[in-house]
């Protein structure tokens, strides 16, 4: 019976011991659960698009939080192949600015050519842009200008968007923030044509950005002389258009080969009757003030956005509720 009691006890003791660990592990186990749960969650937003001159591989992409044209020390990425970036982890306040692209001379891949671009440059767009290319930096360009004269954010972009279609010949239906001129010029549908089109037509005025920006005087703000260059590009773009039309005349998205896209843009670029304006000295300044003002109408929109009363619409990944604050 001795042996039957300790043996019994020894039981006992055992699955006390037992009970015990797993209380120990439990409580552990929900105070881990519990401080998890105050900790504050990672950013989700996401912006995702392409690039393209032809598609831009190997270029940075950035949310210019800086406001000044640039990547710097921001949330950046680089495009692969298609042109595409992916910018992830983003907070509500980095989905409401613009974006910046970086292509790097000898680095940055142009897919139409196969070649690196022998000239580096810099692309802008509105926030929630989903193409960046020389057509969305004329767009930023223009709702600065138009910022500045009074509108809105959200009336300069709209206003912005509807005069380059305009000068394009498109429809207005047409986001040029949201189109990709390239990947629809090659399929076959109804606004292939069309893309054709606009696909040498930003390829045009990518070489007029590069070869104005290049006439700025020594020293020159590079922030101010993007924003001076795209308003002499946009000056020129209806005449640019009319002569990129003539010289496409007779040719469709499936017969023209990228080699013919490349070589009639690079024509077009250097006829006269479309030459661009210099970047001056006193434009420059001029556009250093206007820039300051515009900076700060955007920090007020953004802020004013950011005190707003979430509506739950667009969610942590959604940029469509965002792109009209620039």
């Amino acid at each position: 019976m001795t042996n039957v009691k300790q043996g019994t006890f020894k039981k006992k003791l055992l699955a006390i011991a037992v009970l015990a660990s797993a209380m120990a592990m439990t409580a552990c186990s929900g105070g881990s659960s519990s401080s998890s749960d105050d900790a504050p969650s990672e950013p989700t937003g996401e912006s995702t698009g392409v690039a393209y001159d032809g598609y831009l591989r190997g270029a940075t992409v950035c949310v210019d939080e800086n406001l000044n044209n640039a990547c710097d020390d921001q949330r950046s990425t680089t495009t692969i192949k298609g042109g595409v970036y992916r910018l992830t982890g983003l907070d509500a306040s980095q989905l409401l600015y613009p974006l910046a692209l970086e292509a790097k001379a000898d680095v940055t891949l142009d897919e139409d050519t196969g070649e690196a671009v022998s000239d580096g440059f810099i692309y802008v767009a509105p926030a929630g842009a989903k193409t960046v290319s020389a057509f969305s930096t004329i767009i930023q360009g223009e709702t600065e200008r138009r910022i500045a004269a009074g509108e809105t954010p959200a009336q300069a972009q709209a206003a912005a968007k509807a005069k380059l279609a305009t000068d394009l010949g498109i429809s207005a239906d047409i986001d040029l923030t949201d189109f990709d001129a390239v990947a629809v010029s090659k399929a076959n549908e109804k606004n292939s044509d069309v893309a054709l089109q606009l696909r040498v037509l930003n390829q045009v005025a990518t070489q007029q950005l590069i070869r104005t920006v290049k006439s700025a005087p020594a020293g020159s703000d590079p922030s101010a002389t993007l924003y001076v260059a795209t308003q002499n590009v946009n000056a020129k773009m209806a005449d640019t258009q009319s002569l990129v039309k003539t010289k496409l005349a007779g040719k469709n998205h499936i017969d023209i080969e990228v080699a013919e896209m490349v070589s009639i843009a690079r024509d077009t670029a250097q006829d006269t009757s479309v030459k661009v304006g210099l970047v001056t000295a006193a434009a420059v300044i001029a556009a250093l003030d206007l820039r300051e003002d515009v900076k700060q109408k955007i920090l007020d929109t953004i802020e004013k956005a950011q005190d707003a009363p979430a509506t739950g619409a667009t969610g942590g990944t959604g940029a469509s509720g965002t792109s009209g604050v620039n």
